[in-house]
């Protein structure tokens, strides 16, 4: 008579799930993501001013890493040689071999460019176009170009169209200016780094090297690591138990969706629905269907607007973006409100113009670092609170300032 296990029978499921907690594959995977990483930890795998500011930081010569002018010589040497390679004529890789580079002023978002190295000693002026997630859009770079040329008289400069696969500018003239570079040479320069100027660089710098290529190859590159291919193999092996596994989850994930919606139809009558899907569900307002700039979006929703309030389900917020569409109607929306033109209404102004989606205006459903579970008591009362102040306060103010901005009547919240 054989026994059977404390509480009856073992299922089918029960026993999948009981075999992957039970390798020690798993419990490997797991020892490698709990492996500390200060940028997973912050947050800005793909932000690209925290990009821009570490990198700006490798091309000090008088940065705190103690490499002197090492990454920035390879950079430059790399970065001249593509140039070469793909026509654009520049300097050498022989020319940055030569020269003394430290003497060099490099800036972050100086004029809206990025990364700015000036060196007049050499006679160059460097800018770097970096482009983590969205890519250029009309006229930028063009523009970026025109500043230097009027602010940087008489120093030719050196465009660097900085991406993850190295990618050209859309437009043409653009590529034919800008050395298209990718993020894997940035990982090289680095490994370069670790390997032939360790002895030279405190422990700290080392380990913050290292954790940065990690992360480059693992959220911007997206190369195949050591985990992905522990992960894969473990798939392989316990299939059934990680399917179960991500389906309970997809379907926790958004149970509270339910609660959002009800809220919205409640207290904010006049949004309707848009295209949904899992993370996001996006609204229109119908009382600025008459305006026909505003449909001229491409690559969005099916429906071709290009502002619609969206709520993320993941932040937890509910926001108003500037979507994909014609460069001139977007420019528009951003300047006016650059000039403050919500009066009373906390919008958001910001130093340029995003790539295809720009926020313009955020109210947060639930409170900052509260734990409420979306589908609680809690997290239904905030959500309904938030949503209603947001249309008592903040909705008709937007709505009949943009109405205005493009020569339409205010209307009143009773028409």
């Amino acid at each position: 008579m054989t026994s059977e296990p404390i509480g009856g029978k073992q299922s089918k499921e029960e026993l999948a799930l009981q075999k992957l907690i039970m390798d020690s594959d798993f419990e490997r995977l797991e020892d490698l993501l709990a492996e500390f990483n200060l940028f997973d930890v912050l947050g800005i795998q793909k932000r690209e001013l925290q990009h821009s500011a570490f990198l700006a930081w490798l091309l000090n010569p008088r940065g705190s890493h103690g490499l002197r002018d090492y990454f920035l010589r390879h950079f430059l040497s790399q970065a001249a040689a593509t140039g070469l390679d793909s026509g654009i004529e520049s300097f050498t890789p022989i020319d940055v071999d030569r020269w003394k580079l430290d003497d060099i002023d490099i800036a972050t978002e100086r004029h809206n460019i990025d990364i700015l190295i000036v060196d007049r000693n050499n006679e160059f002026v460097c800018l770097i176009e970096n482009k983590v997630g969205f890519y250029e859009h009309d006229e930028q770079l063009s523009r970026y170009l025109d500043i230097v040329d009027s602010e940087y008289e008489g120093l030719p400069a050196f465009p660097i169209f900085l991406t993850p696969d190295g990618i050209k500018p859309s437009l043409e003239t653009d590529a034919e200016r800008w050395v298209a570079f990718d993020y894997s040479r940035v990982a090289n320069i680095i490994k370069r780094v670790l390997c032939m100027r360790r002895s030279t660089i405190s422990a700290s710098v080392a380990s913050f090297l290292e954790q940065y290529e990690r992360s480059l190859g693992r959220h911007v590159l997206e190369t195949p690591s050591n985990i992905e291919q522990l992960a894969r193999q473990i798939y392989d092996k316990h299939r059934e138990a990680i399917d179960l596994i991500i389906k309970a989850k997809s379907t926790r994930e958004v149970a509270g969706w339910p609660n959002i919606d009800a809220a919205i139809e409640e207290h904010a009558p006049d949004l309707c629905s848009d295209h949904h899907d899992k993370w996001y569900h996006r609204f229109y307002v119908p009382t600025l269907e008459e305006i026909p700039e505003l449909k001229g979006g491409i690559g969005w929703t099916p429906s071709g607007r290009i502002l619609l309030f969206e709520v993320r389900y993941r932040d937890k917020s509910l926001v108003l973006l500037i979507g994909p569409g014609p460069s001139d109607t977007r420019r528009r929306l951003y300047d006016f409100v650059q000039r403050g033109g919500v009066p009373g209404v906390d919008m958001k102004e910001k130093s340029r113009l995003n790539g295809s989606f720009h926020t313009v205006y955020s109210k947060r459903l639930i409170p900052s670092g509260s734990s409420y579970d979306l589908v609680s008591d809690q997290a239904k009362a905030s959500i309904q609170q938030a949503v209603g102040e947001f249309y008592k306060n903040d909705y008709w103010p937007i709505v009949n300032a943009i109405r205005e901005e493009f020569g339409l009547e205010s209307i009143s919240p009773d028409t």
